[in-house]
């Protein structure tokens, strides 16, 4: 029966870290702002997790899997072990099972609470994060490396977009910014590049 506490156990830690990442990105800035203003320490963590996201996301990220994980393996050890007539089928129950009880009820609680499940969970996480430091700092710079593959390009136009753009709304602009951008018309060394907000 050891494996079937080991897997209820899990889940409960499942549960926890799936609902607390919700609860975290759920909760209502407004009211951990007062409340920290007001002197709620708790608040104040809060807050200060939810600036630097990436960090305790990971660390709720490192709890879900490892707490699943050890769900599954003690899920099937139990089936195997204690019920084996039941091995091709109970072993199938064990995803819904995990699903259910380990993700979707705890973050519809979680979200529905979010604000004082948020400061009841702040310290935990903190705790965590701490603890689980140097893991946290391997996952972001891995996750940076493989971003960086992936890094979007400036937003460039050419200059006869640039130029057709301009044309298009040239009846709404002032006659001295006319007179600008027609004296740039056929310049052949002017690259025009237009730059979004970097993410």
């Amino acid at each position: 029966m050891t494996e079937l506490i080991i897997f209820v156990i899990a889940i409960i830690f499942e549960g926890f870290f799936s609902g607390s990442e919700i609860a975290i990105v759920s909760s209502d800035n407004g009211k951990l702002l007062n409340l920290a203003l007001s002197g709620n320490k708790s608040a104040k963590l809060v807050l200060k997790l939810k600036e630097n996201p990436i960090n305790f996301l990971t660390v709720c990220l490192i709890g879900t899997n490892l707490s699943a994980a050890t769900a599954s393996f003690s899920g099937t050890m139990f089936i195997l072990q204690h019920i084996p007539e039941y091995k091709n089928t109970g072993i199938f129950f064990i995803i819904p099972i995990m699903l259910t009880f380990g993700e979707i009820i705890p973050k519809t609680l979680y979200s529905k609470f979010a604000t004082p499940i948020s400061l009841a969970i702040s310290r935990i996480i903190k705790f965590l994060s701490v603890l689980l430091k140097p893991a946290v700092f391997l996952l972001n710079k891995w996750s940076e490396f493989i971003s960086s593959f992936f890094k979007r390009e400036e937003n460039l136009i050419t200059r006869e977009e640039f130029y057709h753009m301009l044309n298009r709304e040239k009846d709404c602009l002032p006659e001295h910014l006319q007179v600008i951008i027609n004296r740039f018309k056929g310049k052949k060394d002017i690259e025009f590049a237009l730059f979004g907000d970097k993410k």
